[in-house]
């Protein structure tokens, strides 16, 4: 009896053609005494696919999401995180999909921000 083999949605190593850099928010807790919590930015270059997403409508106050990039699965990704574009653009992880839950790629839906400079906020 042949089986049928189902068709899987994945990406595959040679599709991951730019280099985006991954950031990445920690707060540290304050100091005895001191009020301000403390944040740590840190960025990991990975390798993902980029997709635009032209022509999408935005609901309500929900954020537009522009942009859709592929990357190897990383549990440390979540919707705090953002994306900087070689270019220099900013883009906000919108929500985080794991593809066919087999923890190998997964999909960032993303809002641009613009340039890094005008983005910080």
């Amino acid at each position: 009896m042949a089986t049928k083999s189902c068709e899987r949605r994945s990406a595959c190593v040679g599709s991951l053609r730019d280099r985006v850099v991954l950031h990445q928010r920690t707060i540290t807790e304050p100091i005895f005494g001191d009020p301000d919590f403390g944040e740590d930015f840190e960025g990991v270059p990975k390798w993902a696919s980029i997709k635009t997403n032209p022509g999408v409508t935005q609901a309500g106050n929900e954020p537009l999401t522009t942009h859709e990039i592929t990357v190897r699965f990383d549990s440390s990704v979540t919707d705090e995180s953002w994306l900087q574009l070689p270019d220099g653009r900013r883009l906000d992880v919108l929500s985080v999909e794991d593809l066919d839950e087999r923890h190998e790629y997964m999909v960032l839906l993303c809002s641009d921000r613009g340039k890094t400079e005008s983005s910080k906020s």
